[in-house]
């Protein structure tokens, strides 16, 4: 997270960590990415098949939090009030849109 805030052009404070809103800032966005909902589909027209694939545009997996900031906030609660050290973040689409190596699927279209 110091590294992404750092990366914007915010500046730290003494003790080497951002201000608490600028990292509150950041992981609204995150969280906001993370509920954001991708759809698509897999045509094959020999057998007139549709296959619908849909996933998160981001996966949040966790992340590394300072006890002093966060002692009093539940585990069901962290992610949503905690501010993060880090975070780790997955892209929850690309298994739809490429294979494993990295190649496309057969004919891919997002919905639109």
């Amino acid at each position: 997270m110091n590294e992404l805030l750092d990366d914007l052009g915010y500046e730290r404070a003494k003790d080497g960590y951002h201000d608490p809103n600028n990292r509150a800032r950041v992981r609204d966005v995150l969280l906001a990415l993370a509920r954001v909902e991708l759809r698509g589909q897999i045509y094959d027209p020999a057998t007139q098949i549709r296959d619908l694939y849909v996933a998160p545009l981001i996966a949040l997996r966790g992340g590394r939090y300072r006890h002093e900031e966060t002692r009093d906030i539940s585990v069901a609660d962290l992610m949503e009030k905690g501010l993060p050290l880090s975070l780790r973040i997955e892209l929850g689409w690309y298994a739809g849109v490429r294979l494993p190596d990295g190649q496309k699927t057969s004919p891919c279209c997002l919905a639109t």
